[in-house]
């Protein structure tokens, strides 16, 4: 299964794209006046962990993102060659029309084209994030780091991407 999975994977990343490229965990811009990095990030910093957490893809640094319950994470990034940790990087938060608060995502990552190497790199790594998440997300679930009602299926997924292009 986890073979299919990475059949699959590399199909996807192959698959051409608007801008054809893959992403990466350097940033490369912010949005204007970012809580982000008025607390601390900068550009061309490459996030490599969140909370403890090592992230390897911009999926793992969204997926860790996404957790926060009160906007603030610990950062490391690799800036200018040096890893340096960053305490208490602020994000604002938004509320959702269910009640549920998330973060503003305030940045933009620079992309990698696509070559024969990187593809099969990125695919490998985003088949193994994918299982880590799962394996992470029950994780949260059995620890109550995630409530059960934010689960959601086809139709809330359907749903909430409805309300955003709205």
């Amino acid at each position: 299964n986890l073979l299919l999975g990475y059949i699959v994977i590399l199909i996807l990343t192959i698959a051409p794209t608007e801008s054809n490229l893959l992403g990466s965990r350097t940033i490369a811009a912010f949005a204007e006046n970012a809580a982000s990095h008025a607390s601390g990030l900068e550009v061309n910093d490459s996030i490599v962990a969140i909370n403890g957490r090592k992230v390897y893809l911009i999926t793992d640094i969204q997926y860790e993102l996404i957790k926060l319950k009160d906007g603030r994470a610990d950062m490391t990034v690799i800036r200018d060659g040096e890893r340096v940790e960053l305490k208490n990087i602020q994000f604002d938060m938004t509320e959702y029309e269910n009640g549920m608060r998330g973060i503003v995502f305030d940045m933009q990552f620079y992309g990698v084209q696509k070559t024969f190497g990187n593809v099969i790199t990125y695919s490998f790594r985003w088949t193994c994030s994918i299982a880590r998440q799962i394996f992470l997300s029950v994780v949260d679930l059995i620890t109550g780091n995630i409530a059960v009602n934010q689960l959601s299926g086809p139709v809330g997924i359907i749903s909430v991407i409805s309300d955003a292009a709205k």
